[in-house]
């Protein structure tokens, strides 16, 4: 179970899908490219980091753990799959420029016998089905609001019973704030995460 930008473990259909195995490998790369770039600001950092922490803690709950690895997203997500000859990669469907890079260069470099299978998670709505009947974007909000208020949602899924780690999988460190991203934070910065 790949996270990327959907850390937590209620209505998550990849995390769903990934827990009909025997066991599974819930993993969370901070990727550094992503982490040097405009994504690097200490508001942002300081809630991703609360968020990964606090997903770590339920998948605890429910036996598992969270692999936390950081460096060349691609590399450790393959590097993992080969090492413990993961079968399949599941992973939430991400529209957004960055992810879809990510995983191109993800299936490039994950071993031939690990499937990649992406799965709704990060919209209520399949992308793409809320365009305007005369084709191009919306230019106005409330027609696309009522058009997206109107399509048919997918079906909200509680989180599972159980998550089972493999053994000898070393779980890593959570970076501190600091580690990742110099700077004060704004005083009303509320905590990240599923709770």
């Amino acid at each position: 179970m790949l996270y990327t930008r959907d850390l937590r473990t209620r209505d998550l259909p990849a995390l769903c899908a990934a827990t009909t195995a025997d066991q599974v490998l819930p993993l969370f790369v901070f990727d550094d490219e992503l982490l040097q770039g405009t994504h690097r600001s200490p508001n942002r950092v300081h809630v991703l980091v609360d968020a990964v922490a606090d997903l770590r803690t339920r998948l605890r709950a429910l036996g598992g753990d969270l692999v936390v690895r950081r460096g060349d997203w691609a590399a450790e997500v393959a590097g993992l799959a080969a090492r413990h000859q993961v079968r399949t990669v599941h992973v939430s469907e991400d529209v957004s420029a960055v992810a879809q890079d990510r995983l191109r260069r993800l299936r490039e470099e994950l071993p031939d016998s690990t499937e990649l299978r992406r799965h709704a998670g990060v919209t209520v709505v399949p992308p793409g089905s809320t365009a305007p009947s005369g084709g191009g974007e919306w230019k106005v909000f409330t027609p696309y609001f009522r058009n997206w208020s109107s399509q048919d949602w997918r079906q909200v899924l509680p989180p599972p019973d159980r998550v089972h780690l493999p053994e000898g999988i070393e779980p890593g460190e959570l970076p501190g704030h600091g580690e990742i991203c110099d700077g004060e934070t704004s005083p009303e910065l509320p905590t990240g995460g599923e709770s």
